[in-house]
């Protein structure tokens, strides 16, 4: 799986998290056992050719119509909804580990 870092404006604050205001942070054993369990079960050899920059295919796009004269028009700002509260880890691990093993 391939991750894009964040700029701090698109990192929500640690205050609206519950569980950051929370003095302990540590998972128990078992959603530590779980978590491990999924990313074994994740895990594979990664083959970059397998994957395509599509943002990046999209900036080309865009620079090559920019410099043949043509308009670019900003794509119109989609709505964004409040995030939703965070579902329960230890299910959400038994039910990834159930549809994985399945």
């Amino acid at each position: 799986m391939l991750s894009t870092m964040l700029f701090a404006d698109e990192v929500r604050a640690t205050k609206d998290v519950e569980a950051a205001t929370q003095k302990s942070h540590k998972p128990s054993a078992a959603e530590l056992k779980a978590a491990v369990a999924v990313i074994e079960e994740l895990s594979g050899d990664w083959e970059p050719g397998e994957w395509k920059d599509r943002y990046r295919r999209r900036l080309q796009d865009v620079v090559s119509r920019k410099r043949k004269g043509k308009t670019i028009k900003a794509p119109e700002p989609r709505e964004t909804a409040p995030p939703d509260a965070a579902p329960d880890l230890m299910d959400a691990l038994e039910r990834t580990l159930a549809e994985m093993r399945g």
